[in-house]
């Protein structure tokens, strides 16, 4: 296998790992909050009694185990078409949309790592990534879908100006910690309320962060992005 069928075939597995990831991370907030299960009375009759539940202890570890995982064979994939074509992949939209979907990944994966906002650090994270990682996924679906994979040589422009490229790949890593803050603020709204619930502590759903969380997480991602 050559490196640029190697590099289409690990694009392949990140694009699975990543929609594996994205399941995982949406089915975190969207977790049903009641079950029903049977018990039997004392006059021998069965009852549905309601009782509280949570997401299994496994699935944030999965979600965050995939991310890695999917980060991992789309660096591979990058590294094997850098190697193949003798330049810095992003000479056309299928090689700068997968270097961005890669890029958002890489910083949603170093926030939720790092990240550490008293108790809801990570699990404010998690709720971002529901957003987040299903947005590589797109990015990696429409390259698919739209554009060749085809090795092509760099544009004229960035061959002339190794300044310009240095500012094509700057640019997309700024962005794609601007998509970790279009998550963060995203949540925030949804979990948006008056000023009375803020005083008193209320949320509007349960299974979402603290406002207070999701605004520490969309300061710093934007701290990181503009400059």
């Amino acid at each position: 296998m050559d490196p640029e069928q190697f590099a289409y075939a690990a694009f392949l597995a990140g694009l699975g790992l990543t929609a594996a990831a994205s399941a995982c991370y949406v089915a975190l907030p969207l977790w049903p909050r009641v079950t029903y299960r049977s018990a039997a009375t004392d006059a021998g009759a069965t009852v549905s009694v309601a009782a509280a539940a949570r997401p299994p202890a496994w699935l944030a570890p999965l979600a965050r185990a995939a991310t890695w995982l999917a980060l991992a064979a789309l660096t591979a994939s990058l590294a094997a078409r850098w190697a193949a074509a003798g330049r810095p992949p992003y000479a056309n939209m299928w090689e700068f949309t997968v270097g961005f979907g890669w890029a958002i990944l890489l910083c949603y994966a170093l926030f939720e790592w790092r990240f550490q906002g008293g108790a809801e650090g990570r699990p404010a994270t998690r709720a971002v990534g529901a957003l987040v990682v299903p947005v590589a996924l797109a990015l990696f679906a429409a390259s698919l879908a739209f554009f060749p994979s085809e090795l092509r040589p760099l544009i004229p422009a960035l061959q002339s100006s190794r300044i310009l490229g240095a500012h094509v790949a700057t640019m997309m890593l700024s962005y794609a910690v601007l998509s970790v803050s279009f998550g963060a603020a995203a949540v925030y709204l949804l979990q948006a309320r008056p000023e009375r619930q803020r005083r008193s502590g209320e949320r509007r759903f349960a299974r979402l962060p603290s406002g207070e969380a999701l605004e520490e997480i969309a300061n710093r991602s934007v701290l990181l992005g503009f400059p």
